[in-house]
């Protein structure tokens, strides 16, 4: 038995873990696949200084509502 942290309670836990299913080894690579593909890391250039920024960080000059 394992001492959960910072409660000083007992908790039942086996140690080592069981092994992942392949549904779990699935989902979890599947979502770190999208979290880092190429599309997650396309830039274009800014408007105003012209220096690369990642898309998703970027507004469509038709959408800005401010003064450039």
């Amino acid at each position: 038995m394992l001492r959960k942290k910072n409660t000083g309670r007992l908790k039942d836990t086996t140690f080592p873990p069981k092994p992942l299913s392949q549904l779990d080894a699935h989902r979890i690579i599947s979502k770190h696949c999208k979290t880092v593909g190429p599309r997650e890391f396309r830039e274009a250039g800014c408007a105003v200084c012209g220096c690369l920024v990642r898309l998703n960080c970027l507004t469509l000059l038709s959408e800005y509502q401010g003064n450039l």
